[in-house]
């Protein structure tokens, strides 16, 4: 080892004045060429030490001092913290220090068990690798401890042989390559362990009925949950079950929306209030609307109020309209924007259609332009587009918005599907 030292010190003299990629790139064909495994892999083993490094990205090497030796590497634009991390507490039973239920939204909830995770600003993960180097001095490795780092080049996919926790999740129905695709997944991912880390979540997902073969869909749609603390998950459910939500409608809610269970507490909180607030909701309607459309509880807060305020202002809505309309149909608050104005200014301008019949036909904002055209104008054709309930061969609204082309013949114009079709050719 101190033979291997001398050297490293005697290239970086050699190379001080010179270009620092050259001097990067040699050292690193004096590591990879004299301390690699025949596998080439990316730890380089030495006595009493390993050296954790990326293949494509080193940025000084080892530096000789004295009979220490320092590694510095980058490895991703952020600090990695090499240990594998406390174990996880047992998830404890559900109905576990509920607190009296309660239907009043966005108010303190310091009454309630401490939600330790960080909020979003502050919750990005510290163990993305993607550039910044990060040093490594009076730390001693432990073979134990060393986790490995993903190459930015690798996928999840080459790992599954030599990983039993990618190996389990896979059974589990995950989907890896869509895993890929997320930042900072695949280096968090690897470094877990499935009986310590992942096993227990499991457990706590199936306490509110959902089913095995839900579980992969769920992690895909959110692996960060895997890294937060069982403490966390609970806190978040129980807050619900407080609210009279029932186990079938938590259950329910992970399945649609998994990303609630990495908000924090009073985020979960300072929505639901602020939905509750904007259209004074009775408990059990704001109920009904988040267990009908659970996304508007990870959707963000900014954009459900630019909706409110598009709805009230621009498109002339009154909040009872309003308040009628996100009842029956909560998705109305999560659709695009330029759809919601595309749609208006169809149904308002073109069709001279009133606001009134908009409010009873929510839906209508959720369908396309085209598939509201061509209908239109098939109705029109047939001398059947009335579409006001006071006139005789009424014809509702959700006709033309909602439904198969099968259904909007057979229903309301008891007509062929082919001869729908043969129209559409001539327009």
């Amino acid at each position: 080892m101190m033979k291997k030292c001398q050297q490293l010190f005697f290239l970086g003299a050699i190379f001080k004045k010179t270009d620092r990629l050259s001097r990067n790139h040699y050292c690193h064909r004096f590591l990879t060429t004299r301390t690699a495994t025949p596998e080439k892999s990316n730890v380089f083993y030495g006595p009493r030490r390993h050296y954790l490094c990326s293949s494509s990205s080193v940025e000084q090497g080892i530096v000789a001092s004295g009979h220490q030796v320092q590694n510095v590497a980058v490895v991703g634009s952020k600090n990695i913290k090499l240990d594998p991390g406390p174990e996880k507490a047992t998830p404890q039973p559900l109905n576990a220090g509920l607190v009296p239920a309660d239907t009043e939204y966005g108010t303190d909830v310091d009454h309630f068990e401490k939600d330790t995770a960080r909020l979003p600003d502050q919750a990005q993960s510290t163990d993305s690798v993607s550039g910044t180097a990060f040093q490594i001095n009076d730390f001693i490795f432990d073979e134990a401890m060393v986790t490995p780092v993903l190459p930015s080049s690798a996928s999840l996919v080459s790992f599954v042989a030599h990983s039993h926790t990618l190996q389990e999740l896979l059974k589990l129905g995950v989907n890896l390559h869509k895993l890929d695709q997320q930042p900072d997944v695949a280096n968090f991912l690897i470094k877990l362990n499935f009986e310590r880390d992942i096993k227990s979540k499991i457990a706590f997902l199936t306490n509110f009925g959902i089913d095995p073969s839900d579980i992969g869909p769920i992690i895909t749609k959110n692996p960060y949950l895997l890294r937060e603390e069982d403490h966390n998950l609970i806190v978040r459910t129980k807050y619900l079950a407080s609210k009279k939500f029932t186990l079938e409608n938590i259950g329910d809610i992970i399945k649609r929306a998994p990303g609630f269970l990495s908000l924090n507490l009073k985020q979960i909180d300072q929505r639901l209030g602020m939905l509750q607030k904007s259209f004074h909701y009775t408990g059990d309607e704001i109920r009904s609307v988040i267990t009908a459309h659970p996304l508007l509880t990870v959707w963000s807060e900014h954009e459900l109020r630019n909706h409110i305020k598009l709805f009230k202002e621009q498109l002339m809505f009154e909040g009872s309209e309003l308040k009628s309309m996100v009842r029956e149909f909560p998705k109305l608050l999560t659709i695009g924007v330029s759809r919601i104005n595309v749609i208006f200014n169809y149904l308002f301008n073109t069709l001279g259609m009133k606001r009134s019949l908009m409010v009873k036909q929510p839906r209508v904002f959720n369908a396309s332009r085209m598939r509201l055209s061509d209908r239109h104008h098939f109705l029109q054709h047939l001398g059947k587009a009335q579409y006001d309930p006071t006139q005789p061969s009424y014809v509702p609204l959700s006709a033309i918005a909602v439904g198969s082309d099968t259904e909007f013949c057979e229903q309301f114009v008891n007509c062929s599907v082919q001869e729908y079709n043969d129209f559409l050719k001539t327009m």
